[in-house]
């Protein structure tokens, strides 16, 4: 059924421990919900072959970078193996304006931040079925030595007992059916009444006032 009213557009942050499988969820997110779209972070990382300045990544020097902390123009950001990761403001809003949901990756600490900032936003925990799971996957990547695995799955304690902060929980036991369920949850957060543009007008048009 078409709406005859429009609903604001809003973020959706997933967050989610090394190894849960967030990557290939939100790649397929993508892929079925034309309403959403990638914030692309800016990096201090050089960039690889393969990766597109704009598409994949902003890549700005360590004084640029610098420059936009100092004019606040990151709506979050945080150092990860030596350089710096941030999202741009400019970003969320100018995606925002077009009507767009913006589909966030980020940690915890990037997520607190993005709550002072959104408080409207969806914040979407995404977790193992179990602990003993996400060792199994981190352990099937092949890539990870023994301190580093420890380390992940501290990373991971670490997160799972920030889920009271969260909104939602969703297991990412069978990709297909997490996609859905998060699906489903931006559906109903579109149906909000709080979200809809101009409920005066939308009241007008139930009681046939103009």
């Amino acid at each position: 059924m078409k709406r005859f009213w429009e609903s604001k557009a809003f973020i959706v942050v997933i967050t989610a421990p090394s190894g849960t499988g967030k990557t290939s969820v939100i790649h397929q997110l993508l892929e079925r919900d034309r309403s959403l779209r990638y914030s692309i972070s800016a990096t201090t990382r050089p960039g690889r072959p393969a990766e597109v300045e704009g598409r994949d990544y902003f890549f700005l020097s360590e004084a640029e970078f610098d420059a936009g902390l100092g004019e606040k123009k990151f709506a979050e950001w945080a150092t990860v193996h030596g350089y710096r990761y941030g999202t741009l403001k400019s970003q969320i809003e100018s995606t925002l304006e077009q009507g767009h949901h913006v589909l966030m990756d980020v940690d915890v600490q990037g997520a607190y931040h993005l709550r002072k900032l959104y408080p409207d936003g969806v914040f979407i925990a995404l977790m193992p079925p179990s602990m003993a799971e996400l060792r199994k996957r981190l352990s099937g990547r092949g890539t990870e030595d023994t301190d580093s695995l420890a380390q992940r799955l501290k990373d991971a304690e670490n997160e799972i007992e920030a889920l009271l902060f969260f909104d939602y929980l969703v297991v990412n036991d069978r990709l297909e059916e997490t996609c859905e369920e998060i699906s489903a949850i931006i559906r109903a957060e579109e149906l909000r009444v709080k979200r809809i543009s101009g409920p005066d007008s939308l009241i007008g048009k139930y009681l046939d006032k103009p």
